[in-house]
């Protein structure tokens, strides 16, 4: 804009010759250094791409309007019709832009199947076409929105005179609802808005389309959810890192491990540490380690002092410039969780204990719970439901994350109850992360270096996933992060990997 500065200058001297011809050139450069200042603001604001039907594309004047000078908002070319058609042109519609947020919709069409009578209009359709939606978007890293879609007409639709029950649109409902939350994407519920007025603000009882008025009121909740998605963004992701670093009570092997922890332990300064398997010593070490941090123990799994060949502690770490603590506390994963070192029948002989903390973020000032896990893989399954159980009576309406070591593969009962919609209904943070690097196997695979003085790994042990982190819906997992430590000295640091996670809250 220097050049709107300069022609001001250049005319100064010929105000006196003609000063009208002067004013009107002033007026229109003023007017472009007006142009030129906005669209370089506009430039700095929050990208948004609306991917929709006629709904949406009739609610994009309002909806600029409103998010005037908050973000710049773009609906894609076309109308997106049914989720086959978005399976068609998904890639262009996306093109090279680097979205921030994309509120996507489909629905209407899959329903109803408007010039699409050819292809399959059914629910199982549907909600495969959405999940491999989901995964092409989900390769944006952009923060997703799925908007529910407004309801079918009361009366048979005016083209195709089709008549959409409640019940089956309930089922489209429920199905776009499975999809999301199972990728942990935030669900702007446009059609519980508008129901209570769409006889008002209908066009017709045979019409999908709404009056302005209607428009504007969608318009006012989908600006509503992209406000709230851009103030999320709007923080610095909170970081969190899991570690099962193997325990040592003699200090055998741990001078040749220290470095590799530490090297971890200290390469990011974590909101979050979470260990497990730490002996009295190593917590010790572990504090040496993250001086900034402050820590709550907890109680040891065996719940007593008397029985120095099996032990632990599951430490957590927190960083008090970022988090405040509120609460904290331990209980036994046996059939007794308040008996010290009680353990679960048909399980290991020793007992494992479950610590939580209760913390306030400093930012946003959102309150959540943080729950570190190690479980014996026998019975898996109702150790979590005891953990489940107990925590969420102390986190009240707080979100949770409970991380750690499960001993439980990717197939087992446990896993399969942690991630059910009808059971316990937390999300696995690997499968909905943005953003996901490195190997998915979180131990050490047979023959590879064990942090142990024998140096030895049991036969028919291979590498697997059996470290997690589980979040409940609303948690926005930013990445995630499975580091294949490098062996030093002759082993790898532990015979788990760590995890690293950044994660924002709802």
């Amino acid at each position: 804009m220097a050049w709107l500065e300069l022609s001001l200058l250049t005319l100064l001297p010929f105000v006196k010759l003609n000063n009208r011809v002067v004013l009107e050139v002033v007026f229109c450069l003023a007017l472009l250094w007006g142009q030129a200042v906005h669209a370089q603001a506009t430039e700095k604001l929050p990208k948004v791409l609306i991917i929709g039907d006629s709904i949406s594309i009739h609610s994009m004047p309002f909806l600029e309007d409103k998010l005037m000078g908050v973000a710049q908002v773009v609906h894609h070319e076309g109308n997106a019709g049914p989720t086959v058609r978005g399976l068609e042109l998904i890639d262009q519609w996306l093109g090279e832009e680097d979205w921030d947020i994309i509120q996507f919709n489909w629905g209407l069409w899959d329903m109803y199947g408007w010039r699409y009578e050819n292809h399959p209009r059914n629910l199982v359709a549907y909600e495969n076409n959405l999940q491999q939606l989901v995964d092409r978007l989900r390769q944006t890293e952009a923060s997703l929105i799925w908007a529910t879609t407004t309801p079918p007409c009361v009366a048979p639709e005016r083209k195709t005179g089709i008549l959409i029950s409640d019940s089956l649109e309930a089922r489209y409902l429920g199905a776009a609802e499975r999809v999301m939350r199972e990728n942990g994407i935030p669900i702007n519920d446009i059609n519980a808005a508008i129901r209570p007025h769409r006889m008002v603000w209908a066009k017709a009882p045979n019409d999908v389309h709404f009056t302005a008025e209607g428009y504007q009121f969608i318009a006012a909740t989908m600006a509503a959810g992209i406000e709230q998605a851009i103030a999320r963004a709007s923080l610095e992701p909170l970081s969190l890192l899991n570690y099962n670093v193997r325990i040592d009570f003699t200090g055998e092997s741990w001078p040749r491990r220290e470095s590799g922890v530490k090297a971890i332990l200290t390469q990011h300064p974590f909101d979050l540490v979470l260990i497990q398997e730490a002996s009295e010593f190593m917590i010790a070490e572990y504090q040496a380690m993250l001086p900034d941090h402050y820590y709550k123990v907890g109680e040891r799994s065996d719940g007593h002092r008397n029985d120095q060949t099996w032990y632990e502690y599951n430490p957590i770490f927190y960083r008090p410039d970022r988090l405040e603590y509120l609460d904290s506390g331990s209980f036994w994963v046996g059939e007794d969780p308040l008996l010290p070192g009680d353990t679960l029948e048909d399980s290991k002989f020793h007992g494992r204990v479950f610590h939580w903390m209760k913390l306030r973020d400093r930012q946003s000032g959102r309150e959540f719970v943080v729950g570190n896990i190690h479980i014996h893989g026998q019975r898996g399954e109702d150790a979590m439901a005891l953990i489940v159980e107990q925590v969420k009576a102390q986190a009240g309406d707080s979100p949770i994350i409970l991380a750690g070591d499960y001993n439980s593969v990717p197939t087992s009962q446990a896993y399969a109850d942690m991630v059910s919609p009808e059971v316990h209904r937390f999300l696995d943070a690997h499968e909905i992360s943005q953003k996901v690097i490195g190997p998915e196997v979180t131990v050490i695979g047979q023959g590879e270096a064990v942090p142990s003085g024998s140096n030895t790994q049991k036969d028919g042990d291979r590498a697997r996933r059996i470290d997690y982190i589980f979040v409940q819906p609303g948690i926005e997992v930013v990445s995630y992060e499975i580091v294949k430590t490098p062996i030093q000295r002759g082993l790898f640091p532990s015979d788990h990997f760590p995890i690293l996670m950044e994660f924002r809250l709802p």
